[in-house]
């Protein structure tokens, strides 16, 4: 009997929101590593990632990511790949963000708009570099092995096409390091001329996360609107696995698998 196949993910942001769901599933699913990044590696919402229940034959790994960190992406990435030999990456998953300063862009505070680039755009491109060496596959093994994918998680509001719909919400900030981040993970997929990695996004929707909760509160916006984060993920999950180059590469998903426009 053929060994079954072990997945490998990893996803930045897991100790809340849409990143602990995502670990959560994954965690789930039979023969995966799924590899999990914090901020602090002693914070108790990162220890009780441990407790999170596993299918069979899958093994979990945190390791400490801060997203400000020049270096924290590489060492972690190398040290995972010398002590746990993890080689290769199936699916990674940029789940990590903040968002703060809910104002308009000409009053914005440039420290906290700042912080929101070097986080949110800056450290998903060290990520990425990070783990592109282990996007890698051997000559003759791509018809075994699922095509490696980069996933960023982006919301609706980070569409400059939808700019004017949400211009009554003051997330102008926020959104815009998103949509930076957008195109450069278009921009990727289209120098991947190889046809070797999948590069997207995907759009969660309004979901009640910590971040979500505490915009609707600043803004004064209802909470109730907010959906599920178990059902966003689920879609979220599944668009993951359907995707392809030729159907999601350099694309911008919703959660429910409609495409969103730039």
């Amino acid at each position: 009997m053929s060994t079954p196949y072990r997945h490998v993910v990893l996803i930045s942001g897991a100790t809340r929101g849409i990143g602990r769901e995502l670990v959560t599933t994954y965690l789930s699913r039979p023969n995966y590593t799924v590899v999990a990044s914090v901020r602090d590696l002693d914070a108790e919402n990162a220890k009780s990632l441990n407790d999170i229940p596993r299918g069979e034959d899958t093994r979990l790994h945190i390791i400490k990511i801060d997203s400000k960190s020049k270096t924290d992406a590489l060492d972690a990435i190398t040290k995972l790949n010398i002590k746990e030999e993890i080689e290769e990456f199936d699916v990674v998953i940029a789940a990590a963000g903040i968002a703060k300063d809910y104002i308009e862009v000409v009053d914005a505070n440039i420290d906290d708009l700042q912080e929101m680039f070097e986080v949110n755009v800056l450290g998903t491109i060290r990520l990425c570099q990070a783990v592109l060496p282990y996007f890698a596959r051997e000559p003759g093994t791509f018809d075994k092995k699922p095509i490696p994918k980069f996933v960023t998680i982006s919301p609706t509001l980070s569409s400059t096409a939808l700019a004017e719909e949400a211009k009554s919400l003051l997330v102008g900030n926020y959104g815009g390091t998103k949509a930076m981040l957008n195109f450069l993970q278009r921009r990727n997929q289209f120098e991947e001329v190889d046809d070797e990695i999948c590069y997207f996004v995907v759009s969660p929707g309004a979901v009640r996360t910590d971040l979500a909760l505490r915009a609707m509160k600043e803004l004064g916006l209802p909470e109730d609107t907010l959906g599920p984060v178990d059902v966003a993920v689920k879609g979220i999950v599944e668009v993951i696995d359907e995707a392809t180059i030729p159907t999601h590469g350099g694309k911008f998903f919703n959660f429910d698998k409609t495409e969103l426009p730039w």
